[in-house]
């Protein structure tokens, strides 16, 4: 029971997840369960079948996606405070990148299957997670796009 209440506490201060109605926060913690990774842990790979949905309580993710021929690119480092992986809402369901974590780091994370059918049975609760799964990847875009215009000036004044 202790830890049920750790991670309801844990899911109503997550900023993903801020301001959002209790009961809608409550079908979020039916989904959830705690999860610790150590540095070095795969959290998830690209190409396998996206299943799970990440806050990060504590530590950095790197976010990484394979070049041919090349070592793995790094997109970007997610940490505490964020939300990690959007792939298990669209399909096919597949991760397109690969997760690793470079620190310990807690995470709450949400059966995919799970959010999914809450979705689909309450619209309230579809409306929250489409507005907010939306909300991270505008961010993420415009971090893209940041990186993008500086690695060209920095071309440029070479």
């Amino acid at each position: 029971m202790k830890e049920r209440n750790t991670l309801s506490r844990l899911v109503a201060i997550h900023p993903f997840l801020s301001g959002v109605k209790p009961s809608i926060r409550r079908l979020f913690c039916q989904c959830a369960t705690l999860q610790r990774f150590s540095e070095g842990q795969i959290l998830f790979s690209e190409g396998s079948p996206a299943e799970r949905f990440y806050l990060i309580n504590s530590g950095q993710v790197l976010l990484e996606v394979a070049v041919p021929d090349r070592e793995m690119l790094t997109i970007e480092a997610v940490g505490a405070g964020q939300a990690l992986g959007w792939s298990w809402f669209f399909p096919p369901f597949q991760w397109r990148f690969t997760a690793t974590a470079v620190q310990p780091t807690e995470t709450i994370v949400f059966a995919a299957k799970a959010l999914r059918e809450q979705a689909e049975l309450h619209q309230k609760f579809c409306h929250e997670l489409v507005v907010r799964l939306g909300d991270v990847l505008a961010g993420r875009l415009e971090d893209v796009r940041t990186r993008l215009i500086y690695a060209s000036q920095q071309r440029v004044a070479s």
